[in-house]
Order: C-alpha cells, then structure tokens, then sequence
C-alpha cells in the first residue's frame, strides 16, 4: 500500500524514546554531503546503509516507495511545564482567530506556507455558507 504520509510525534527528549525502539535514521541522500535526516526515522524494516548507519534510500523516494517515517520531535516547551496543572493550562483550547493574523501564522512551522490557502478556503467555506442559507427549498410534489 503507497501513500504519502507526514507522521510527526512530538517527544520532551527524542534520544531517550530511540534507545527503547528498534530504528533506522532516515537518510538525506540528494544532498553533498549526504547526512541522516534530523529527524526522520523508520521503526520497520528498510534497505540499511551500515557504513553510514542510515536507511539506504532517500527520505523521499522512501516515500514513493512505500516506507513510512516517523518525524520523532524534540518538543522543548514540555521542559518548562513545572506540574500538572499548568500543563493543564498549556493545553486549554487556543484562540483559533489568532490564524487569521498573517504576522502569527508566519511564525508557526507547519502552517506558515498554507496562509494564502487558508485564508481562500474560509472564504470560499463563509460563501458557501451565507449562498446556501439563502436558498429557496422547494416541497416535492404530493403525487411523487
């Protein structure tokens, strides 16, 4: 089965994690020089390169071919939870209107380069809404 994945798992300290899991580095192989991805590894079997201990197929083309990675994140912000309940408070819902704010989605990794396209899909979403509740129902025939 082939499809493209984005698995990122967020860790307080990654390095602990791997010494408990079975991996393989993901391998950055279309770059001079070619060096492990930072953060990519697999947890199931994979072509492996022994000389530079990493997956012997790029990243991407693992992709292509099947192979998923798991992005394994080094998460700092769980170094400063001092208890519970102000990981509690971390947790509250956010103020999802802050995204329609330009100057703070630029600074968020994975959503700076979907604003534009965030920004077209609410609208198109605010059109649909406000079209639909304009339209006229209109009843069945008795007869059907």
């Amino acid at each position: 089965m082939k499809f493209n994945s984005d698995i990122d798992i967020d860790f307080g300290n990654r390095d602990k994690i791997l010494e408990h899991i079975k991996h393989i580095p993901a391998a950055m192989r279309n770059v001079n020089p070619i060096r492990k991805h930072a953060t990519g590894v697999y947890v199931t079997d994979i072509p492996y390169d022994a000389v530079n201990d990493m997956a012997n197929l790029d990243y991407s083309e693992a992709e292509k071919l099947g192979y998923i990675k798991l992005d394994m994140l080094n998460v700092h912000i769980y170094d400063s939870v001092r208890d519970e309940k102000h990981l509690e408070q971390l947790m509250r819902e956010p103020n999802w209107d802050k995204l329609k704010a330009r100057h703070i989605v630029d600074q968020l990794i994975h959503l700076s380069n979907h604003y534009q396209g965030y920004r077209d899909w609410e609208t198109d979403r605010k059109s649909t809404r406000l079209n639909s509740s304009h339209l006229k129902l209109s009843r069945m025939p008795s007869s059907a």
